[in-house]
């Protein structure tokens, strides 16, 4: 980019809540980005974590929110979405406190 970055937008979360740790983990590609919650309580599973995904039409379009994605075994205080990667059509999202093959905080990463 030539010259300064301005912030073109702020984006938030349609069902924020406090301590979700919303923005702790971000990754864009092209016209998506990720963005982590780590701590969000969906479906009254506390800490189990999700992540949304924003989109837009066209470079200096504003973002506004597709989806939010949630681990298949999600389970408390997982931290689904305390990282995130995405690369073309492929994310990845890390739940380092999932609880793997009966080893606890074992941790995982999920791929969508």
């Amino acid at each position: 980019a030539d010259g300064p970055f301005t912030q073109q937008s702020k984006l938030h979360a349609s069902d924020v809540a406090a301590d979700d740790g919303f923005g702790r983990s971000v990754s864009l590609f092209g016209d998506t980005a990720l963005i982590g919650s780590y701590n969000d309580d969906d479906n009254g599973i506390s800490n189990s974590g999700s992540v949304y995904v924003f989109t837009r039409s066209s470079a200096d379009g504003p973002f506004t929110q597709q989806s939010k994605l949630h681990a298949s075994d999600v389970a408390a205080d997982d931290g689904f979405g305390r990282s995130v990667s995405l690369f073309g059509d492929t994310a990845l999202i890390g739940s380092y406190n999932d609880d793997d093959n009966g080893i606890s905080n074992s941790g995982s990463v999920y791929v969508f």
